[in-house]
């Protein structure tokens, strides 16, 4: 799965989903998000197992769909230490 998003709709979704997400989880899944991608659009889901938060946003380009589990922190971490450089796309890839 590789895809291109503004930075502003990928932190837009993912503060929508930040609040769901287990701090302190007794389960490690409820510490990641579901990250879906179709042909122009990208859907968050987050759970703890008593609430669940979906958001979604468009994509900017998409080069293969699909969907994973990945880990909240390590995303939001990874776009606030990129407000240095002031990007507003960003390329994720999972294989």
């Amino acid at each position: 799965m590789e895809i291109t998003v503004k930075k502003e709709d990928i932190v837009s979704a993912l503060n929508t989903t930040l609040g769901v997400v287990e701090k302190r989880q007794t389960l490690p899944i409820l510490a990641n998000v579901l990250f879906e991608v179709e042909e122009k659009a990208f859907k968050l889901t987050a759970t703890d197992l008593e609430s669940e938060v979906t958001t979604s946003g468009p994509l900017s380009g998409v080069e293969s769909a699909g969907k994973t589990t990945t880990s909240a922190k390590k995303i939001e971490r990874a776009l606030s230490l990129d407000s240095r450089w002031r990007r507003n796309k960003f390329i994720f890839k999972w294989r």
